[in-house]
């Protein structure tokens, strides 16, 4: 496996999709910050995050990351629409990131993950499946997983629905631009990832345990 050693904005862009809502559970917005912390701590720099919270949100942000980090965005969208966060994650993707910098640049990301804020990241993530994604010529890459359903066993994925969480996996913009989301039910992740495979030029399984769904 070829592994990463980058400055910051070195190697290809990476935009991340985070849906939330915090207003039901104050559990949420600690969910939300391990989550943070995880992307915060990847081994690889060159990424952009927008949190996409579903409605308004009712009360005061805590001063973590969201607010000290210039590399993540919270968005609130106008009115909620209680679909899974689906609505609004392929509309985000495909929308400009901001990427830290000597400036700052606002760019559009080359690789997309989408995840949900109660989720959270090993911190080579980042770095292998990008270098395993290029070493490979691959638009679509998927790991295994741990999963809090699953009493916190490795979760060995295949890339179809109730196989994979959304969070598993990454894969190029292009791919992501030419394929629309259909489904905003709870299962359209899974149909989606399916779509997605199925347009894919490449898609490859990264064998490493990378990701915890909480």
């Amino acid at each position: 496996m070829r592994y990463w050693k980058t400055k910051l904005n070195d190697g290809p862009t990476v935009g991340i999709v985070v849906a939330s809502y915090l207003n039901d559970d104050s559990r949420r917005q600690d969910a939300l910050t391990c989550l943070l912390s995880s992307i915060v701590a990847q081994t690889y720099p060159n990424w952009s995050v927008k949190i996409v919270h579903d409605g308004p949100v009712d009360s005061a942000l805590p001063a973590n990351h969201i607010t000290l980090d210039p590399r993540i965005d919270f968005i609130c969208t106008p009115t909620r629409t209680k679909q899974h966060g689906h609505p609004h994650r392929r509309e985000q993707a495909l929308a400009p990131f901001t990427y830290k910098g000597s400036p700052s640049t606002v760019q559009q990301p080359e690789y997309i993950v989408f995840t949900n804020d109660d989720n959270y990241y090993m911190p080579v993530f980042l770095e292998w499946m990008l270098a395993e994604a290029i070493g490979t010529k691959s638009d679509f890459m998927y790991c295994d997983m741990v999963h809090s359903h699953r009493l916190w066993q490795p979760f060995l994925t295949t890339p179809k629905k109730g196989r994979i969480d959304l969070g598993c996996f990454m894969a190029s913009r292009d791919l992501i631009a030419k394929v629309p989301w259909t489904d905003f039910s709870f299962s359209g992740d899974g149909v989606y990832i399916e779509a997605l495979v199925a347009s894919a030029k490449r898609a490859r399984k990264l064998d490493a345990t990378l990701f915890v769904h909480n």
